[in-house]
């Protein structure tokens, strides 16, 4: 069974490694026919989240993630995909979203 959400850089680091500038502030979503879309964790948001970080903060760190994002907001929005699969993609992101919320600690 394939989950449906999965953060992004939450794996364990070596001890050698600094924990990613990215680390728990985003996630990718199964959308289905094994594609994903990242979206913003919304559980970020009590360290000040990606806005944060891309307003006062250093974006040099998070630029892929956030690139990731921007793309999957775009495919959404392009001709490549019809208005009822993009809407079906949203509201399986919104789903995830919700979850995610819901939950007080990240994995």
């Amino acid at each position: 069974m394939t989950r449906s959400l999965d953060p992004i850089g939450l794996k364990p680091s070596s001890p050698n490694r600094h924990p990613h500038p990215a680390n728990g502030m985003f996630a990718q979503v199964h959308v289905g026919d094994d594609a994903w879309m990242t979206i913003i964790d919304p559980r970020s948001f009590e360290d000040g989240g990606a806005e944060w970080v891309m307003r006062y903060g250093d974006p040099e760190g998070i630029r892929y993630s956030v690139a990731s994002g921007l793309a999957s907001y775009d495919y959404l929005l392009c001709g490549e995909i019809t208005t009822t699969e993009a809407v079906r993609r949203l509201r399986i992101m919104r789903n995830a979203r919700a979850e995610a919320a819901k939950s007080e600690t990240r994995p």
